[in-house]
């Protein structure tokens, strides 16, 4: 039993040797990397700051008279778009139509103004949608609009113009106001501020 004991509290005290010994081998790698890194950016810090940079940093050295930002570098802007290229949306009358129940019609007009001299007439810019936002007046409540929301568009035919028309749901409401909204042109052309109103026939 005696043998037993001194066998085990020599592996005992072999354990704690090579344990210790492991230690000391763990934190030296720790020590030995952390010092390369810290190394490794101040070198890195000298590439970016020195002028010229020293000789290992790899890369072609930059002239020490160069300053940053180019004081004659100057970003890209995008150019506006020229006046005579933007075109012009004309609201027509507004009219109904009772045939179906109640529709409200508004005819536009897409056209770019001329560039020549001397003038010539608007050129009709075909293929591009219109679109318009239609707010019913509340049947219950004259001096408020429901809070439903229509829309409906169109597209300009060869001729520049297309029709806006929205049939109303509801046989009660007896007030409908119709705004342009957007104008799906290149350049976009400027929304008409005014709004088309219409009472109930």
């Amino acid at each position: 039993m005696r043998g037993t004991d001194a066998s085990r509290g020599a592996t005992l005290v072999e354990y704690a040797l090579v344990f210790s010994l492991l230690v000391v081998l763990a934190i030296g790698a720790v020590e030995f990397l952390n010092a390369q890194s810290d190394a490794e950016i101040n070198n890195q810090a000298d590439c970016v700051s020195d002028r010229p940079p020293p000789g290992d940093c790899g890369f072609a050295p930059v002239p020490s008279d160069v300053t940053f930002p180019d004081p004659g570098y100057s970003p890209p802007t995008s150019a506006p778009p020229n006046a005579a290229d933007v075109p012009t949306l004309t609201l027509g009358i507004g009219d109904h139509d009772t045939s179906t129940g109640w529709a409200v019609l508004l005819p536009v007009t897409l056209e770019r103004p001329s560039n020549t001299d001397p003038p010539t007439p608007p050129e009709p810019v075909a293929g591009v949608r219109i679109r318009a936002e239609i707010r019913l007046r509340d049947p219950a409540d004259a001096t408020r609009d429901l809070d439903e929301r229509g829309y409906t568009d169109c597209v300009t035919g060869a001729d520049g113009s297309c029709t806006l028309r929205y049939d109303v749901p509801y046989t009660d409401v007896d007030n409908v106001k119709l705004r342009i909204i957007g104008v799906d042109s290149t350049p976009p052309a400027p929304v008409p501020a005014a709004v088309a109103e219409y009472d109930k026939p």
